[in-house]
């Protein structure tokens, strides 16, 4: 499952359903990204278009109570833990 940031307004809900519906031993893919974009080298600056991207998306998720931190809050691993899940790997990867 993946590219559902803003689409969702309840994770919680979400990972409960797909936790029923796998099987025991079942294997689960969630991949989401962070609205917010940064730099390592300085290239977004503050205040820019790109920098301000994602706290607008952020400000218009609370708006319609579909949020787009669910990387930057913890969203998706807090779900699954709720749900019961276990083994639950969280690889970070840096987009260039």
């Amino acid at each position: 499952m993946r590219w559902l940031i803003g689409a969702i307004p309840d994770w919680y809900a979400l990972f409960r359903e797909v936790y029923k519906t796998l099987k025991p031993g079942g294997i689960f893919e969630s991949k989401e990204s962070t609205a917010i974009i940064t730099s390592d080298d300085g290239s977004v600056a503050p205040g820019t278009a790109l920098d301000q991207w994602g706290h607008i998306f952020g400000e218009a998720g609370k708006k319609f109570g579909r949020t787009f931190k669910v990387v930057d809050d913890g969203i998706q691993q807090k779900a699954m833990e709720a749900a019961g899940f276990v083994d639950i790997k969280v690889i970070e990867l840096k987009v260039s």
